[in-house]
């Protein structure tokens, strides 16, 4: 035992609690015969270490020596608010100079050095399974026009996209040839018009700056149509730097068959996210700290320059040498100025309305870590490290402005996960107790993300796979073998209240509200399978939810398709909402038996609280994973390969 008191000792020298684990009881109970429980089916797994991994991990201890378990100072000295309920404020602060840039950033890989000894031991990690893609509700806003928008989380804010359609043409990402294809709307008589190619997009850099372009790498992510423009997202790599910049052009497409480039903006980093707001383009990308190079550029052009210090900021504690860089660009004025700020803090995840945008990204939580890397020494890690939420806040009413940073324990599972209300933040993360097992939680922060009060620990052993806001009511969804609804009471902000909820087989990743007494689920259809003795995805499901009475919530109706798949259970844009016949399409591809595949949409409607199918038609393609109107006509896309559009007339 004389190796474990010095590392205890050590730890005692240093100002360090030193955690149970290193008791000698415990230490001599860990090299017992123990006993791990099974994990359950569909939940994380942990596993047990035998005796030689908990030496390789001591003597990667030795070598790291004991610093590595020292606390790290905090980047600046800043005032905390008391944390509630598993939130905190968390400062953010400009530098002052590039020496403190230097410090913080050293501070983070001394940090840090913990972290990959966590990774290289193989700790796992809480609250980080696929449940985080799983989609969340949008809008149900109603438009007037008579073709399809993008099916947004807020009126005034658009989302991009890889499909857009102006009603006069379709424009279609194509991911094989990094090109936009552009398609006249004309039924079965819809054709091909021509192509934009972002490579070959004219700027003021010189030849050979343009011709390097050719030997960088590009990705097509989004796009955007605003009042005949043609706004193309893409990531460039540079082969040379190896970085990646996000690039932005607007293109004039009032007559498509003479596209002409309007303006270029480029911005340090992998793109995250974006918006449009009027004729503002907001663009979100990640940057990584190079070992030259280590603030973002932005700017009108293919050559960006260095971000000034003036414009960075930090987080409180930043576990990653990432900036996350928010910019705004005038699309339809290429001579008005153009913002940009930095954060260090990285960026996942954005949601956003017509006056703020979070921004946020997973943390690794500190004080769990360390229990977790002294219990890889004692050879048995079933105690996994718990994963927090940053929150930074940016205010677009006048210009772009870093307003606050908060943290709250646990991940969010989408954009859809956070929604703000009387100027206060709400947002529900699945967290992990003491035991390693899921459980919820929704937090409200105040305008300046200050916690406010939250409603902490609920289905336990679940996790959520859609959250919906309407005013001051949250509907939540989580899902383990069963579909509960959740109706928390948000009115008073200082005490949340969770009043009813309802079960059904089966799990919505999308929430649409129909009106106030009525919630719509769009999800996964599930079966138990006995000879494995877990639950599985068998095709979709809708289902309709009464919330008239929020204690009493009941299950109105439901509908099951049998081996059918749509995009639209990972990803709410592609749900098709018809303000005009109050209807929904949908995509679809089939997979039966005897290899009887095919695909197309499905039209529905909600009415007298049933679910009731209008129309369901196959498409002449290979698969069809979006869906939009021009008129009476339903387009469906299928985007294997390059883009290929079917048709069919609304029923």
């Amino acid at each position: 035992m004389k190796d474990f008191e010095f590392i205890k000792n050590k730890f005692d020298e240093s100002g360090v609690n030193a955690p149970d684990s290193l008791g000698e009881q415990f230490v001599l109970d860990s090299t017992s015969e123990t006993k791990v429980p099974e994990p359950k089916p569909k939940k994380k797994k942990y596993v047990k270490y035998s005796a030689l991994a908990a030496s390789v991990a001591l003597i990667a201890l030795a070598a790291f020596s004991i610093n590595i378990f020292r606390p790290a100072a905090p980047v600046y000295e800043v005032k905390k608010a008391e944390a509630k309920g598993g939130s905190a404020l968390a400062e953010v602060r400009s530098f002052n100079s590039y020496a403190e840039l230097k410090d913080t950033l050293d501070k983070i890989d001394e940090r840090n050095k913990t972290f990959y000894y966590a990774e290289d031991a193989g700790i796992s990690y809480g609250s980080m399974d696929d449940s985080a893609a799983a989609a969340a509700p949008g809008s149900t806003s109603k438009s007037a026009s008579s073709h399809s928008e993008t099916y947004k989380q807020v009126d005034g804010v658009d989302e991009a996209d890889t499909v857009k359609t102006d009603g006069r043409y379709i424009y279609c990402v194509d991911y094989v040839n990094e090109a936009v294809r552009i398609f006249s709307a004309k039924g079965k008589k819809s054709e091909r018009v021509t192509s934009v190619y972002p490579r070959d997009a004219e700027s003021a850099t010189p030849d050979e700056a343009k011709k390097k372009a050719y030997d960088d790498e590009i990705d097509v992510c989004d796009i955007f149509i605003n009042d005949n423009r043609l706004i193309v997202i893409s990531n460039y790599y540079d082969t040379d730097s190896e970085k990646t910049d996000t690039r932005a052009l607007v293109y004039d497409v009032t007559d498509v068959e003479n596209i002409r480039l309007l303006d270029e903006f480029t911005q340090s980093g992998d793109y995250c996210s974006s918006r449009m707001i009027g004729d503002t383009l907001y663009l979100v990308s990640n940057y990584e700290v190079g070992k030259k190079s280590k603030l973002p550029k932005c700017g009108r052009g293919s050559s960006p320059k260095k971000l000034a210090l003036d414009y960075c900021y930090t987080v409180e504690k930043p576990t990653s040498k990432n900036f996350l860089v928010v910019s705004s660009l005038n699309t339809a004025d290429s001579t008005h100025e153009t913002q940009s700020k930095a954060i260090l803090g990285s960026a996942d995840t954005v949601y956003c309305n017509e006056n703020n945008m979070y921004v946020t990204a997973e943390q690794w939580d500190e004080e769990t870590y360390k229990k977790a890397a002294m219990d890889a020494l004692m050879g048995y890690v079933y105690n996994p490290v718990n994963v927090n939420t940053q929150i930074v806040k940016i205010n677009l009413t006048d210009g772009i402005k870093i307003i606050a940073s908060a943290k709250v324990k646990g991940t969010i599972d989408s954009q859809y996960s956070l929604d703000e209300y009387d100027d206060n933040l709400r947002v529900a993360t699945t967290s992990q107790n003491k035991k390693g097992k899921d459980e919820n939680n929704l937090f409200i922060l105040s305008s300046k993300l200050r916690p406010l009060s939250s409603v902490q620990g609920f289905a336990r052993d679940e996790h959520i796979e859609a959250v919906r806001y309407v005013g001051s009511t949250a509907y939540v969804i989580t899902y383990e073998e069963t579909d509960p609804l959740f109706i928390i009471d948000l009115s008073n902000v200082k005490k949340p209240e969770i009043l009813g909820e309802a079960k059904i087989t089966g799990f919505s990743t999308m929430l649409v509200p129909i009106d106030d007494n009525t919630i719509l689920g769009l999800g996964y259809h599930t079966e138990e399978e006995d000879w494995a003795d877990l639950e599985v995805k068998e095709g979709f499901k809708l289902a309709l939810f009464d919330v008239s009475d929020k204690k009493n919530p009941k299950v109105l109706d439901s509908k099951i398709y049998a081996n059918y798949y749509s995009e639209v259970q990972y990803n709410p844009k592609a749900l098709v909402y018809n303000a005009d016949r109050n209807d929904f399409v949908i995509p679809y591809d089939y997979s039966g038996d005897y290899d009887e595949d095919y695909c197309g949409m499905i039209n529905f409607k909600v009415e007298n609280g049933k679910i009731k199918e209008i129309d369901q038609r196959k498409a002449d393609l290979d698969s069809v994973d979006r869906c939009l109107y021009v008129e009476d006509t339903v387009y469906m896309i299928g985007r294997f390969g390059m883009p290929t559009i079917d048709s069919v007339k609304y029923k």
